[in-house]
């Protein structure tokens, strides 16, 4: 499958089930550019994956700019600058 791209969004594949963990977390692209949930604090983030795709290599709709959902792993205040946790939350 290729890359589609159709305004914020761009579809990857994705690497792995992301059916109960993964709708509105960061993602990165792994060297395979497969979606990935990123995995390291303040990792540099492909985007918020917008679809829940029950297996790898299915599609991965991943929001790149625009507004979207991020599930949160703590509280955010009002001007706090966002970034991603360990497991993919703002």
């Amino acid at each position: 499958m290729s890359t589609y791209n159709d305004g914020p969004d761009s579809t990857y594949k994705a690497a792995a089930d992301y059916s109960t963990t993964g709708q509105y977390r960061f993602v990165a692209l792994n060297s395979s550019r497969q979606a990935v949930l990123c995995s390291a604090r303040g990792q540099k983030g492909a985007g918020v994956l917008q679809n829940d795709p029950s297996a790898a290599n299915l599609p991965a709709l991943v929001r790149q700019y625009a507004s979207t959902k991020v599930e949160a792993g703590g509280a955010i205040s009002p001007n706090d600058a966002v970034t991603t946790d360990s497991a993919g939350r703002a």
